[in-house]
């Protein structure tokens, strides 16, 4: 379950309290034990192979430096899904 803003604006507010709310599924095989590693050696490709793709220095949360990749691909490519259980907006 995660919490955040339907537009860029409403994040950059410092009053503002998230407006949307969305449910996923992430399912793999045994995922403590073999979707963990395979997570980290996607992400470790992804750096080396896309590094001129990335954000320039700094320190950065993960979705920044992944979310315009390939790595969703990647991961269901090795047998890790996501899966849309439910997108909500939230009144405040």
């Amino acid at each position: 379950i995660g919490h955040g803003f339907s537009d860029a604006t409403l994040a950059s507010a410092a009053t503002s309290k998230p407006d949307k709310e969305i449910i996923t599924r992430v399912m793999g095989p045994a995922l403590g034990y073999l979707t963990t590693p395979i997570t980290l050696i996607q992400c470790a490709l992804i750096l080396l192979k896309q590094r001129q793709d990335l954000p320039k220095g700094g320190v950065f949360p993960p979705g920044i430096i992944f979310g315009p990749t390939d790595l969703q691909d990647r991961l269901q490519e090795n047998g890790v899904s996501f899966d849309l259980i439910s997108k909500t907006q939230l009144y405040t």
